[in-house]
């Protein structure tokens, strides 16, 4: 389940645990690792509560993970707590299965917007949640790269994100040159899925949609800077990351104080030739 940022009062943490607890579940395996993923898996009453031995919600599980020193990929890292339940390996593939009638919505909306057949696709990803603006690429930069795919390559763009992210993409368009396509809070997520299979390359911050392209087996441009890419880079061998070592980065920092310096250093033409050499 996904909660906004307005649904993580005490109100609605209980009135989903009370849902939780009409399902009688035997068990809860708590990935999220934060103090009100534990109290919900604690007012499930679930008799096996399985996570991370970290936080001061650690004392609501029954199951603790003990936390490594060393830093591996997010899967390897959630591995750790399936050990606790008897599973030994998982393959590191992530995979996502969009219905035929998605396929179809998204067809029908690329042939509607102009796509031409054979005409290849870029996707982009500009935004993050609202808590992580320190993941995002300047937007000017964005809009500039849009118009050189545009009129360098001859590509169709399709920008994508969450419906809350609408007016960041309506600035993005109004920046650049040439045609783009809005996809942003369109499309549900199988949709968004297929949509970005078709993308020949599709380029993102650390957010959520960087997963689902790697589920779909894109080639992808990862741009990384207040975050770890051994920790939070989906598994997968079609990605170009590109992130600058500075001593500030990881700094893991909502806010930053030194004018987001570790994006801002990504260049354009950075990002373009990671396009390129994807394309070839």
């Amino acid at each position: 389940m996904t909660a906004k940022k307005k649904d993580h009062s005490l109100k609605n943490t209980l009135k989903l645990s009370s849902r939780l607890r009409g399902g009688d579940f035997d068990l809860v395996i708590d990935l999220q690792n934060n103090f009100r993923s534990h109290l919900i898996s604690y007012l499930s009453c679930a008799p096996k509560r399985y996570g991370y031995n970290r936080g001061i919600g650690r004392f609501l599980l029954t199951d603790k993970a003990n936390e490594v020193r060393t830093i591996i990929p997010p899967l390897r890292h959630q591995l750790r707590v399936l050990n606790l339940l008897g599973i030994g390996e998982i393959n590191d593939d992530l995979e996502l299965w969009p219905s035929e009638k998605d396929e179809r919505a998204i067809s029908d909306f690329l042939s509607e917007e102009g796509l031409l057949s054979g005409q290849l696709l870029i996707g982009i990803n500009p935004g993050s949640s609202r808590r992580w603006e320190t993941k995002r690429w300047p937007l000017a930069r964005f809009a500039e790269l849009g118009t050189r795919l545009s009129q360098e390559l001859g590509v169709m763009v399709v920008i994508t994100g969450q419906k809350s992210e609408q007016h960041r993409s309506q600035k993005l368009i109004s920046l650049a040159e040439g045609r783009i396509i809005n996809a942003v809070g369109k499309t549900s997520l199988t949709e968004l899925a297929y949509l970005i299979s078709r993308c020949q390359v599709f380029i993102s911050g650390d957010t959520a949609p960087l997963h689902v392209a790697a589920a779909m087996g894109a080639k992808l441009v990862a741009l990384f800077g207040p975050t770890d890419p051994v920790r939070h880079l989906p598994p997968g061998n079609n990605h170009i990351v590109i992130r600058k070592d500075l001593r500030c980065s990881p700094c893991y920092r909502d806010r930053c104080y030194k004018k987001h310096i570790c994006m801002e250093k990504i260049t354009v033409d950075e990002v373009l030739n990671a396009v390129k050499r994807q394309l070839e």
